[in-house]
Parts: C-alpha cells; structure tokens; sequence
C-alpha cells in the first residue's frame, strides 16, 4: 500500500484541500480524487478541481542509489 496526498483548488476563493490517503496504486487514487471532486462541487457553489497527486512514498527513496 502506498500513500498519496491529493490536493483540491478552488480558483475562485484561492482555497486548497488537502487529503492523504492510502491505496495499492496511483489508479485508485485517482479515481477517488475523481469522486472527491464531484462531491465537492455539488456542495458548494464553487468550482474544484484536482490540483496535484502525488506520491508520498518517493520521499523516502530519495536516499536510495538508482544505479
């Protein structure tokens, strides 16, 4: 399982949301980031978006040589 940190904006108001879940891949995130969208905009008057998903576990294999 990995974890991923989703970032909704709002350009109208300047906001930003921000959730952290956990999912097997980057597919399920984004298909929760989907839904996550539309609940937003059906309640609120304002328009979100998906901002950013990223990967939180690339992080910590940063110190990790690649060669």
């Amino acid at each position: 399982m990995r974890r991923y940190q989703v970032v909704f904006y709002c350009e109208k108001t300047k906001q930003t949301k921000i959730d952290i879940i956990i999912n097997s891949a980057f597919t399920g995130a984004y298909v929760y980031a989907k839904s996550k969208m539309v609940d937003l905009n059906e309640h609120s008057e304002d328009e979100w978006v998906i901002a950013s998903i990223y990967d939180l576990e690339i992080e910590f294999q940063i110190d990790k040589k690649l060669y």
